[in-house]
């Protein structure tokens, strides 16, 4: 995998994510990857860089009035995927939202009585890395007809 450098998101970092994002139809959707691109516009990322470019993403909005911040985004580029990058990708984050006075972190994914296969290692990465399965939202408002939403959330 070589040398992979996380730091702070920026405009010039767009294009890369969203191309990630495009790679990885089993997870995000045309409509979702409009989104992606919205949020990187709007709120704080954090991307991996290796030596061909960004590695993978991860997209936060922190609620300082409640002192939570929800992981909108990540995705790593598929050709390196279990190589760690989501891992330290999710470890800047918790380190700069714990800086910024976040107590809680929440990820929202599909739940699994989707039974969408790519979305068990998305919902086992994050409870490896400490985050609690604490709801299934089986009609989230804000999702497609029969994706339930599974919330995991994580004390900082």
């Amino acid at each position: 995998m070589g040398d992979v450098v996380i730091m702070d998101g920026e405009d010039g970092h767009i294009d890369e994510c969203i191309a990630i994002a495009r790679r990885l139809p089993e997870h995000f959707t045309e409509r979702a990857v409009e989104a992606i691109e919205d949020d990187l516009r709007d709120a704080i990322f954090y991307v991996a860089i290796d030596r061909m470019g960004v590695a993978g993403f991860i997209v936060v909005r922190p609620d300082m009035r409640e002192r939570e911040a929800d992981i909108a985004w990540m995705a790593v580029r598929p050709s390196i995927l279990r190589q760690g990058i989501g891992t330290l990708l999710l470890g800047r984050a918790e380190t700069e939202m714990r800086i910024r006075g976040v107590r809680k972190m929440r990820i929202r994914t599909l739940a699994e009585e989707a039974c969408h296969e790519p979305y068990e290692g998305t919902r086992r990465f994050y409870e490896v890395n400490g985050f609690d399965h604490v709801v299934t939202i089986p009609d989230y408002p804000l999702w497609d007809d029969g994706n339930p939403c599974a919330v995991y959330e994580k004390e900082l």
